[in-house]
């Protein structure tokens, strides 16, 4: 989905002019639709993130080519941790993970600028992956 900010914004100030101008309220309201506005907040969240110090948010992943046996051996360990009741953190260099447990879900969550920010399984496992493929390239080159 494109939104055109112009016409938007133009609809904004115009329905902000007259509140009382229904036809203003109405075309407003009709290119406010749901979908417009997550994509707005997405926009708004992904700059925040650039924006914030120190903070380059992670554009594009590697593609995680083959399960990795390490990979979700280690995954699997912070999970069974967690469903004891302990959170189970790990960080190599600047990266953070940790998985919580509550109730029948497991949390898999990455810090980033100083918040813990949810994940999928899959994005959980590709940060991992290049964890450990960072950690291992520079071992060789600097071990």
């Amino acid at each position: 989905m494109s939104v055109d900010i112009l016409k938007l914004k133009a609809l904004a100030a115009a329905a902000k002019r007259d509140q009382y101008d229904c036809v203003a309220l109405n075309d407003y309201g009709m290119a406010m639709a749901p979908a417009v506005t997550l994509e707005l907040i997405a926009e708004i969240e992904r700059h925040r993130q650039v924006d914030a110090e120190g903070c380059k948010p992670d554009l594009s992943l590697p593609p995680l080519r083959a399960p990795s046996l390490a990979v979700s051996s280690i995954r699997e360990a912070m999970e069974h941790r967690a469903a004891g009741g302990n959170v189970a953190e790990l960080q190599i260099g600047e990266t953070h993970l940790r998985v919580t447990y509550y109730g029948i879900k497991w949390h898999h969550d990455r810090r980033l600028c100083n918040r813990w920010e949810p994940l999928a399984i899959v994005e959980f496992d590709q940060i991992l992956c290049a964890m450990l493929n960072h950690h291992r390239a520079f071992e060789v080159d600097h071990g």
